[in-house]
């Protein structure tokens, strides 16, 4: 089986590239107490909005469709759960919402992972393998994920890691081995807690430690592992969607750090890269989002001001969230004056509408 040495494993990583981001992220951290102040109606809007859309972008990252106004239309009770999919996201978003509420009391162990797990498929209704480890070395794929079974003599692979290279027998006592040292590692403060976590999400996967559901527990426990140590963004800026975003690099970075996992040969330092680079996305996003808090004035000026600072079209959704204090009705106002005005446009229709700034050329 193999051997979890964390301290020999953050010890390579300490290149100057992962330090320059890590204290870039450091930095960003101190826009939170400021907006904490400033804003807390503000932060909490912003939430529910990472919320809702960590879960739509997990489970699309497993191959399960759902769009972000069919989600909401299912939180606020006007759908009701009628597919696997739908299931699937309302089970996402339950053990988000557990996490958001209880994070400080749950701790990265087997029994709560287990836990989770199970919360993760409470609407499903095959329950067979809920809240239990993989029972064999062939995981079962789901019509909608991403897992891939091979021919009768291959191994099966999620996103080109194969998910064998644990043994099923050998999984409980690998899952309390990956939880000791991720315990170990924060507990001696030797090396940052946020290079110890991303190098868990990839032990996590390359242990595969469930017949359905790794890669999306995978990423609730990275949610849960930042809250704990502090690094709080994915609390208002949706982390899976960056994920969903560059999801080639998210991937590819992951496959390349497992490479030779199974003899600790691999390098993870791809994957802590590209995490580490995303991360740091999400307080810069933070950081514009909160920036006008302490600047007053009106929501007109505000939505003017938004306009300025785009080049692409965008659609209503996209504007209140990024100004979540305002009423859709308020900004439908403004939207229309502007048309009037014709400082902005609107563009496609139905579903696909969108509005633009309007550039106005110069005469020469």
């Amino acid at each position: 089986m193999r051997d979890l040495d964390y301290n020999a494993t953050l010890q390579k990583l300490f290149t100057p590239s992962i330090v320059a981001t890590l204290t870039q992220i450091h930095e960003g951290k101190g826009i939170l107490p400021i907006a904490s102040v400033t804003g807390q109606d503000t932060l909490e809007k912003l939430n529910e909005i990472a919320k809702t859309r960590d879960a739509g972008a997990s489970c699309r990252l497993e191959g399960i469709k759902v769009t972000e106004k069919h989600l909401r239309e299912l939180l606020d009770g006007k759908e009701r759960a009628n597919t696997d999919a739908d299931k699937a996201v309302l089970g996402y978003r339950s053990v988000l919402e557990t996490i958001d509420n209880s994070y400080s009391t749950l701790r990265i162990s087997p029994a709560i992972i287990l836990q989770l797990h199970s919360d993760l498929f409470r609407y499903a209704d095959d329950v067979k393998s809920v809240g239990k480890w993989r029972g064999g070395d062939r995981a079962r794929a789901a019509s909608y994920g991403q897992t891939s079974f091979m021919p009768s003599d291959g191994p099966v692979k999620y996103h080109g890691i194969r998910t064998d290279l644990v043994s099923a027998p050998d999984v409980p006592a690998m899952m309390r081995e990956l939880c000791n040292a991720y315990s170990n590692a924060l507990r001696e403060k030797t090396y940052s807690p946020l290079l110890a976590s991303i190098i868990f999400l990839l032990d996590f996967v390359c242990i595969y430690p469930f017949d359905e559901g790794t890669g999306r527990m995978s990423r609730l426990l990275a949610s849960l592992m930042f809250d704990k140590i502090d690094f709080t963004v994915g609390r208002y800026v949706s982390i899976d969607s960056e994920l969903e975003a560059t999801q080639d690099d998210y991937f590819g970075t992951m496959k390349e750090s497992a490479q030779g996992w199974e003899t600790g040969e691999n390098d993870y330092t791809p994957f802590v890269e590209y995490m580490l680079d995303v991360i740091l996305k999400c307080y810069e996003d933070l950081t514009d989002r909160t920036s006008a808090l302490s600047v007053r004035g009106s929501n007109e000026k505000t939505i003017r001001q938004y306009f300025q600072s785009i080049d692409e079209p965008v659609s209503k959704i996209e504007i209140l969230e990024s100004n979540p204090m305002m009423s859709q009705k308020t900004l439908e106002r403004i939207l229309q004056k502007m048309q009037k005005e014709h400082s902005i446009e609107k563009v496609g229709a139905a579903r696909a509408t969108r509005y633009q700034r309007v550039v106005r050329q110069i005469p020469m």
